[in-house]
């Protein structure tokens, strides 16, 4: 029997082409530099540096007010919550206020985690064939058949039950987001 949770996890890494750090070995300034680099455009790193530069106090870093200041000037409205648990990512010397390199590799986890969430939007609409909403059993055949994945009714029935949380025999967006985050 083919287990729903396994496939989601081998189709996640598939279609991402993205590593989020979670508290990962300690990286150089140099090193941090280097990875915001290779995630975010040079144009936006100046955008944010201008902003960070702006609000920064006199030592050259910021606290979750200054990171807040920041994100709105840049379009951004992040929860007091969102501010702190982003902080605490990247804080690697326990002080709660942020230099332009923690920040700027809290501003590529970010980007890490959006990317990742429009990743699974696309993949749910890969398998919701008629863009109503919902991944029936036919659409979840067609797909996995099309991935070079032959399944017996059975099996398609058991992926569904497995992700179905409101019992409607379909998957719903909310459902697959959460199946896909699971995985």
């Amino acid at each position: 029997m083919f287990n729903f949770i396994a496939y989601l996890s081998f189709f996640a890494s598939c279609i991402r082409h993205l590593t989020v750090e979670k508290g990962t070995n300690r990286k150089s300034v140099k090193n941090r530099q280097e990875m915001a680099s290779e995630k975010l455009p040079l144009d936006l790193i100046g955008v944010y540096q201008d902003a960070f530069n702006r609000t920064a106090r006199e030592d050259g870093s910021v606290d979750s007010t200054g990171v807040s200041t920041i994100m709105r000037s840049v379009g951004q409205n992040p929860s007091e919550a969102e501010i702190a648990d982003m902080i605490n990512q990247v804080d690697k010397d326990g002080t709660g206020s942020l230099d332009f390199p923690e920040f700027l590799m809290m501003m590529c986890l970010k980007s890490d985690v959006e990317n990742a969430e429009d990743e699974i939007r696309e993949a749910f609409q890969v398998f919701d064939g008629d863009g109503n909403g919902f991944i029936n059993r036919q659409e979840l055949a067609c797909v996995m058949g099309n991935l070079g994945i032959e399944l017996s009714q059975e099996d398609i029935q058991t992926m569904i039950d497995e992700a179905d949380q409101d019992g409607d025999g379909q998957i719903n967006y909310e459902e697959f987001y959460a199946m896909m985050n699971s995985a």
